[in-house]
């Protein structure tokens, strides 16, 4: 996708950063490594503070991520001050082939051509001890002085927005609460606020949880559960966060295995936290509840006895105006704009934005989305009024966001009515599909995964489906959000019988738009979408081909 002007900018040769690839971190070089030297010179206006990284195939395109949070941990590599350069080291094994890019450290912040078009990632083999030179022309986020009046900077101030999702009200988003054992796995909890946690004298065997709060500096709510003679498990909420648990903090109990129940309230927040507005960081809003079936094979503790806590927060929602229109960004309370967001547009005016499946009202940027495809430094692109523009930077806290011109297409709505977009695909039998090879017959395309609790709940009545329609013009396709080896083992444990394509990098989700599983559409032998998921869902799939098949 290219830039937004044609013109060329001539940038000075400024910072020299060398980058040498060795042990990780300190780390022994394993036997047949090989060490490779990169040398790069950077834009001279890149300041002197900025944390600069090299990223790429050793690292997962771990764009800036040093643990914080969710994701891999000390997987992108920062490029260290050392008289007068960066350096980092880096290792991988002998015969290697590796794809990278530089980046400032940010999700957007990527290096460029000097005429502001994308650059090709660079690739290098590990073949011998070398030293290899680079030069970055320009970075993504940041426009020449000849384009400056080109690139808005709005400003973001705090609002509330109505996020709509297969037809219901999104107004929070959660995760199961961690014991120290399993949450040091996904978090940085031994840097976030130490000392010993005080609970109540009359609770037995109590499960300390980490309730994570924000990454910058690291902060954490600490819920107590403890067994109570007389109560089974009793739940404690340190409100003020002063890792104290008394009796006036109690927020419920659970009487047994089954109960469903909770609490919300408040929990203060520290003022210099990261990622927040001024305004939202004296407290956040929480809702807490036993979760008697957690997803998958996750847990909150290590002890099996200990019950499994969810806690929810509400979004932060950010509103900024561009030529007299509104567009809105939000993202989950705990992160930073600069991880993951949502950017929407209400453009049908009806006061809502659409974020689920299908929706041409939002634009989703998130780091595992990234990863999980393997394409890195996506940029997210919005149609505004008879204009489209693509994001080059966000803050953390989301106060201001770069937006720059673009020409690539705006985002189509999918949904009925429409047309099914064009796809081809290889299934997992090798059989080739493609939207114009099923034209002429009724088909259920079924985006889905085993690890998806809903998916696997939906496969019976999909089986019934596909055994009473299957010689009527009928086919259902499976698009499988996971590797081929484990989708091979779900088709033989479920008995699955119709074609599947492995879609782990969401090439087709993405092409459809999927935002959440299971995603169903119905199509017709014309190419035109006839239901989705929401209809597919609340008739069932039986009573909708009937419409369309007969019985």
């Amino acid at each position: 996708m290219l830039g937004s002007s044609a013109a060329y900018f001539s940038l000075t040769v400024g910072i020299l950063l060398v980058v040498a690839t060795g042990p990780v971190q300190g780390q022994a070089a394993q036997e047949d490594s090989v060490i490779v030297t990169f040398e790069v010179i950077v834009p001279d206006e890149t300041a002197a503070g900025d944390t600069v990284f090299w990223t790429g195939a050793l690292n997962n395109w771990d764009p800036g991520n040093r643990g914080n949070g969710f994701g891999q941990k000390d997987a992108s590599q920062l490029a260290e001050k050392r008289e007068g350069h960066r350096r980092v080291a880096l290792t991988a094994s002998e015969g290697k082939e590796v794809s990278y890019k530089y980046t400032r450290g940010s999700i957007f912040s990527v290096e460029e051509r000097a005429d502001y078009t994308y650059r090709p990632v660079r690739t290098v083999r590990f073949d011998s001890t070398k030293v290899v030179r680079d030069t970055v022309a320009a970075w993504h986020d940041r426009p020449p002085p000849s384009l400056a009046d080109q690139w808005p900077t709005v400003d973001l101030r705090p609002s509330e927005i109505n996020l709509v999702r297969r037809g219901a009200t999104h107004d929070s988003s959660g995760t199961l609460l961690y014991d120290e054992a399993i949450g040091s796995k996904f978090f940085d909890i031994d840097d976030a606020e130490t000392g010993e946690v005080r609970v109540p004298d009359h609770l037995n065997d109590p499960v300390v949880y980490y309730l994570w709060l924000a990454n910058a500096p690291p902060t954490f709510g600490i819920v107590v559960a403890g067994k109570h003679s007389q109560k089974g498990w009793s739940v404690y909420v340190d409100r003020d966060r002063d890792r104290r648990v008394d009796a006036t903090e109690h927020a419920f109990d659970i009487p047994h295995d089954s109960a469903r129940v909770g609490w919300t309230g408040t929990l203060a927040l520290p003022s210099n936290t990261e990622g927040f507005h001024p305004s939202e960081t004296d407290s956040v809003q929480v809702s807490l509840r036993h979760m008697p079936d957690p997803p998958g094979y996750h847990t909150s503790s290590t002890r099996s006895d200990a019950p499994d806590l969810r806690g929810d927060f509400p979004f932060k929602h950010r509103t900024g105006t561009l030529d007299g229109r509104s567009f809105h960004v939000s993202t989950p309370f705990p992160m930073r704009f600069t991880n993951y967001f949502r950017l929407v547009v209400d453009r049908d005016g009806d006061g809502t934005m659409d974020i689920g499946s299908g929706s041409n009202e939002v634009v989703e940027v998130s780091l595992s989305r990234m990863k999980r495809r393997d394409r890195f430094f996506l940029h997210p692109t919005f149609e505004l009024g008879d204009r489209t523009w693509e994001v080059a930077s966000i803050n953390p806290s989301g106060t201001k966001i770069r937006l720059r011109p673009t020409v690539a297409e705006g985002q189509k709505a999918i949904g009925v009515g429409t047309d099914v977009p064009d796809w081809e695909a290889t299934t997992m039998k090798g059989r080739r599909l493609s939207a114009s090879s099923l034209e002429g017959k009724y088909v259920l395309l079924d985006f889905w995964g085993s690890w998806c609790a809903p998916c696997v709940e939906a496969l019976p009545k999909l089986k019934e489906v596909y055994d009473r329609y299957r010689d009527r013009n009928f086919e259902i396709v499976g698009f499988a959000a996971q590797d081929e080896s484990s989708l091979r083992n779900a088709v033989d444990q479920y008995g699955i019988n119709w074609p599947q394509v492995v879609d782990n990098e969401a090439d087709y989700s993405s092409t459809f738009s999927v935002r959440g599983y299971p995603t169903y559409y119905l199509v017709g032998p014309s190419g035109t979408i006839l239901a989705t998921r929401e209809r597919l869902r609340e008739e069932g799939f039986i009573p909708v081909l009937e419409e369309y098949l007969g019985e």
